[in-house]
């Protein structure tokens, strides 16, 4: 009976499962198989080179100085657009070129090209851009590929002496002190203190080894001359491949800092990778320091785009993204002192939900990029040393239940948009793909808003690497796109989440794709599962938004600020985060709001935007591109073709925003310099019954001109006019119409390239009467730190004397005062003081006053 009852208990127990638990287990199930394809796709540049490296070796492909145009050695560095695509533009679509125009951005920002067209190939790209400045001098990198049609090195770089208004195309770095070839991802730092450019980017020392390279540029009349370069790391083909490293100067110590990704490879196959770091004190004169790991054992294998950049005091900070094992993923952080030389412990700032599948619109790779983007505020305002991120996050999709309203077969022939099979979302689809010249087109009704899942499995079919693409309702504009890659056995292998930005028809394609010469004909049926998103409060309200988060200490963050401040239905992407040595905080990204609504926001401007609140906020940006990349109507033999990062970089007069643009055939480097207002100091106040006088100081840049505002108790800023600094530097307001008893706020009001920021208000109480008493009415702040201001009044006209004493009575500083009524200084002067409590001393006509303040560290 025992026997009998055991299995009895046992299928009971199983039929009384919870539905829900069952569900849940399905979704933890996908969400798996989502982490393995998002780890194959994040693995795919380094595998690609690594299988290409491979075949190099074995000399299944040659590599010559002067390949022929129709040769495909140019994937043995970076992997050229998919060969097996319509078209560019496909028939029947005018391309849309430098007509587009931007429905916003600031009149004084003037966009530029970089990059020298003439003696091009058709398609040859340049895109994947980064930038150092130096007062009127600019030097700028970037992926080129003119390399691949003359077998040179696939990076440019160019110059300016003008602020950016003429550059001069400089070709490719020297390819001397043991570099072959440089291949990818330019970096360019700079030492503001000295004036020297540094470049980076991964190169190959031989035929059968890669690493990554440094060399340092210095101007010499008027022109940049390059040194001899230096491997920072390298290793044999077979065994590692190097991939996405990043370069930062302390101009402190001139020490440079280099991160990067390793990849271990076996038999042309990746196993594992981390997060490596080096160091060189020299100014790139003696080899680098061994590398250190700074990626956790835990994340070995998981992850990818690491950012370096050196704080203030000398810190440096680096970040990485790492894939999670659920559904998120995560941006960690370290901080590194004494020279880089020891490292804290790893922080996990953000978790987010990375849209991996497809890139922004028109993008030629087929997987999606969440890289972070990193700046440290180096001024001297209140936040100096704090630390921002950004990067692109999606909705949450991986709580959606997808393909659960019935099975649609593909109806032929639908291998074109108007013979393309219909199906309503919720459905799964299924097909094949007969011969590699195959293409299955399937259609379906969307709604404004909607954001849409699509996921692809290639069932039995090990050799079918998919072209899974999303068109717009003209059949042609190209939306979203992810490949497959082989192999992806009744697995997830391929994914397009998608906001769509108005209702309409829209257009799936499945296509084969075999880049790669020997590779056997990719056939065979697939299925894909299709869903719409159902909210559920994430974050992000559509596919991508860009986000900011920042930190005073690298272990507490805040909360993430959405950047983007348009309707949730266009892509935000690859965003990038600088901050000016006033401490205003910049960001820059694709936008695709201005397209025109037959594209389905498919082209793009870049957009940049301020924060004056150190991060806290973000007001709408503006675009700084003057015409609409078209990216489905630009052709190009790089991917990626819009690069995997831009640049943005801050100086004390000018934010750079340099990014890969497509106006013309194919892609170009464009940048604009935003002009930004000087940094007004406020020097001193001075009031008495009948009259306020304010007077700032040009702490900071230029001031041609500002406007003061005034605000009482109640009411709002009035402005009362505009004033010019003196030759002094000084910016004096009198206010004569002052009533005598109230309290006012005063500011400065700064126009520039983004609009007008504000000066930190200035509080000026009136006196009722010009008083008969000394008086010392207040020290702040107290405990002070770098600045103490003391507010006085004086009873008469005579000179006085304002003194800060130390304990034992010695002096440390002072100054002259005049003027009868009510003042505001600061005493220090931009001195640093010991810790300690000292005195403050007011002193006229034989009378004293004083009070103690503290300083601390």
């Amino acid at each position: 009976m025992r026997r009998l009852f055991r299995p009895l208990l046992a299928a009971l127990l199983v039929a009384c499962v919870p539905a829900a638990a069952t569900a849940e287990d399905a979704l933890a199930s996908h969400a798996a198989a989502l982490k393995r394809m998002e780890l194959r796709f994040m693995m795919r540049g380094a595998q690609r080179r690594a299988e290409r490296y491979r075949a190099r070796r074995r000399g299944k492909v040659a590599r010559t100085a002067s390949p022929p145009a129709a040769a495909s050695t140019a994937g043995l560095r970076l992997r050229p657009a998919p060969r097996r695509e319509p078209p560019d533009p496909p028939p029947g679509r005018p391309p849309l070129g430098a007509a587009g125009k931007p429905a916003t951005g600031p009149a004084a920002v003037i966009d530029r090209i970089v990059n020298l067209r003439a003696g091009d190939a058709p398609s040859a790209a340049q895109s994947e851009v980064s930038v150092g400045v130096h007062g009127n001098l600019l030097v700028a990198a970037w992926n080129d590929g003119e390399g691949f049609e003359d077998g040179s090195s696939t990076q440019g770089f160019g110059y300016s002496t003008d602020g950016g208004a003429t550059w001069v195309d400089g070709g490719s770095p020297p390819t001397t002190g043991g570099i072959r070839l440089w291949n990818s991802d330019p970096q360019i730092a700079v030492n503001p203190q000295t004036g020297a450019f540094y470049f980076s980017a991964l190169c190959e020392p031989t035929p059968f080894t890669n690493g990554i390279g440094v060399v340092k540029g210095t101007f010499v009349d008027g022109r940049l001359v390059w040194g001899t370069p230096r491997l920072v790391v390298s290793g044999a083909d077979a065994g590692v491949v190097f991939d996405k490293e990043w370069l930062a100067v302390d101009s402190a110590s001139g020490r440079l800092y280099l991160s990067y990704s390793r990849f271990t490879v076996l038999g042309g196959r990746l196993l594992t990778n981390r997060i490596e770091f080096s160091r060189n004190p020299s100014d790139n004169l003696l080899p680098w320091s061994a590398p250190l790991v700074l990626s956790s054992p835990g994340d070995a294998g998981r992850v990818q785009g690491p950012r370096i950049e050196v704080g203030p005091a000398g810190e440096v900070w680096a970040t990485w993204v790492a894939v999670g094992t659920r559904d998120l993923d995560y941006l960690r952080v370290r901080r590194g002192v004494a020279d880089g030389t020891f490292w804290e412990s790893e922080v996990t700032a953000v978790s987010l939900y990375s849209n991996f599948g497809s890139g922004a619109p028109g993008f030629n790779r087929g997987l999606g990029i969440t890289f972070p983007g990193l700046a440290v505020d180096r001024s001297e305002g209140s936040h100096r040393g704090r630390v921002f991120l950004t990067w692109n996050e999606s909705l949450d999709f991986y709580d959606d239940r997808l393909g659960t309203s019935g099975t649609v077969a593909e109806s032929e022939a639908n291998d074109s948009p108007a013979t393309a099979t219909p199906f309503t979302l919720g459905s799964t689809l299924t097909g094949a793909i007969a011969t590699v010249n195959d293409f299955d087109y399937w259609r379906f009704d969307g709604t404004q808003g909607e954001t849409i899942i699509c996921e692809l499995d290639s069932l039995t079919s090990p050799t079918l690497d998919a072209s899974f693409r999303l068109f717009c309702s003209d059949g042609a504009t190209r939306l979203a796109f992810c490949e497959t890659g082989a192999g992806g056995l009744n697995d997830a292998a391929g994914l397009i989440v998608f906001t769509l930005p108005s209702t309409g028809t829209y257009t799936l394609r499945v296509a084969s794709l075999n880049p790669d010469p020997g590779t056997p004909a990719g056939v065979g049926g697939y299925r894909i599962h299709t869903g719409i998103d159902v909210p559920g409060g994430e974050r992000a309200r559509d596919h991508r938004d860009v986000f900011t988060a920042c930190s005073d200490d690298g272990l507490h963050w805040n909360e993430p600020e959405r950047v983007n401040q348009e309707p949730p239905r266009y892509d935000d992407w690859l965003p990038e985060v600088a901050v000016t040595p006033s401490g205003d905080v910049f960001a820059s990204w694709y936008d695709w709001r201005d397209a025109p609504a037959g594209l389905c926001a498919g082209a793009s401007m870049t957009y940049v935007t301020r924060s004056t609140d150190h991060g806290d906020s973000w007001p709408d940006g503006v675009a700084v591109s003057s015409a609409l990349s078209d990216w489905t109507g630009t052709t190009s033999n790089l991917a990626p073709n819009e690069g995997d990062y831009n640049t943005l970089f801050a100086d004390p007069e000018g934010v750079y925003a340099l990014w890969g643009d497509g106006r013309n055939p194919d892609p170009d480097v464009y940048m604009a310099r935003i002009a930004i207002a000087g940094v007004a100091a406020l020097r001193s106040t001075h009031a008495r019954p009948d009259l306020a006088r304010i007077t700032w100081r040009v702490a900071q840049g230029a001031i041609p001109t500002a406007t003061v505002y005034r605000r009482a108790d109640v009411g709002g800023w009035v402005a009362l006019g505009p004033i010019a600094p003196g030759a002094d530097g000084l910016l004096v307001a009198e206010d004569a119409t002052v009533t005598a008893g109230a309290h006012y706020h005063y500011r400065l009001g700064l126009a520039d390239g983004m609009g007008e920021t504000f000066s930190e208000e200035v509080p000026v109480d009136v006196p009722l009467t010009a008083g008969p008493a000394l008086t010392l009415a207040g020290v702040r702040p107290n405990p002070a730190d770098r600045e103490i201001w003391v507010s006085f009044a004086l009873p008469g006209s005579a000179p006085a004397s304002l003194e800060l004493l130390d304990v034992a009575g010695r002096r440390v500083t002072g100054r002259t005062v005049s003027g009868a009524g009510t003042q505001t200084l600061e005493v220090l002067g931009g001195a640093r003081l010991p810790t300690g409590i000292y005195l403050v001393r007011l002193t006229q006509d034989g009378q004293h006053a004083a009070t103690r303040v503290s300083v601390v560290r």
